[in-house]
């Protein structure tokens, strides 16, 4: 999703085995245009992992995933910033439009 306006920009199916979604959340963003812009992903605890913070710094983005309370990926270069709180506050925006899709689109059981 894009945060400024909330349209979701990529989607993608795949097989739910506990790693699937950091992979293809780096092979989305693999497939963006290179830009001189400043770009960040936000994600949950999920994708606090050092191989998935590791992949999204080499494909130029700053990685704005909420912190594992453990054994964190993320240090306080990336969280001591402004932006980064903001991009977990907007990060749940993503969910609003799947909602959607259940209520009143008709999909409550996608298949």
């Amino acid at each position: 999703m894009e945060n400024r306006s909330a349209l979701i920009v990529d989607a993608e199916l795949g097989i739910a085995d506990g790693y699937a979604e950091r992979a293809t959340a780096t092979e989305m963003l693999a497939r963006l245009p290179k830009t001189r812009r400043r770009r960040t992903v936000a994600g949950d605890k999920g994708y606090d992992t050092k191989g998935f913070v590791a992949g999204v710094r080499d494909l130029g983005f700053t990685p704005h995933v909420a912190p594992n309370t453990r054994h964190s990926a993320i240090d306080g270069r990336t969280t001591r910033h402004r932006g980064h709180e903001i991009s977990q506050r907007i990060r749940k925006r993503v969910e609003e439009p799947f909602g959607w899709v259940k209520t009143i689109g008709g999909g409550r059981q996608l298949r």
